[in-house]
């Protein structure tokens, strides 16, 4: 009788381990396919990432290609993006916009010349601002005093066209005599153009 209790015992102990073995095995086998999962989405992640910095990588290259592209071209380009940027956000213009108009009067050209008497990248009209913003005719030809004073006026126009930045950007090459409607349309293709490339 001992000797079957014995056994009995020995038997519930075993199947008790068995069990406890089994549940063990279960649990560690759940935490490593959770452990397995998480590590496949950390890898569909990374190759996301990679995904995602070779495309920028490649914006990049592209971004510095034209860069160069444009030194080349406009060999002030880069002086005169990085003030045209400041200037923008001082007078409340978007950058893209305002490059846009220094490419139709002047194309770039630190030290254009008009038939009217425009000077400059932002063709300041000397004759007609000169006492209104006290313009040093020896700077005329300064990359940042030029733009500062091509926004003054756009500003100026702005204002007094009640924030219709058609009318301030009419008003800006044709003042109030003039009527080159096909101004306005050359200046807004251009920053199109000019806000795609920088998207």
């Amino acid at each position: 009788m001992k000797t079957k209790n014995k056994v009995f015992i020995l038997v519930c102990v075993l199947l008790f381990l068995s069990i406890s073995f089994n549940i063990f095995v279960v649990k560690k086998g759940l935490e490593v396919e959770k452990q397995r999962q998480a590590l496949l989405k950390e890898r569909v992640l990374l190759k996301a990432q990679v995904i995602q910095f070779k495309k920028t990588l490649e914006e990049y290259r592209i971004y510095k290609f034209k860069a160069i592209a444009l030194k080349d071209k406009y060999p002030n380009f880069d002086r005169i993006a990085d003030i045209v940027y400041k200037k923008s956000m001082e007078y409340g213009f978007k950058p893209e916009l305002i490059l846009a108009l220094i490419k139709v009067e002047s194309g770039f050209d630190q030290y254009a010349i008009s038939s009217a008497g425009a000077y400059g990248l932002m063709q300041i009209n000397y004759n007609v601002w000169k006492e209104h913003f006290k313009i040093d005719p020896d700077k005329l030809f300064d990359i940042e005093y030029n733009i500062d004073l091509g926004l003054k006026i756009l500003k100026y126009y702005y204002d007094k066209s009640g924030g219709d930045m058609d009318k301030a950007l009419f008003r800006y090459n044709n003042g109030y005599l003039y009527k080159n409607k096909a101004y306005v349309k050359k200046v807004v293709s251009t920053y199109s153009k000019f806000e795609k490339s920088t998207i």
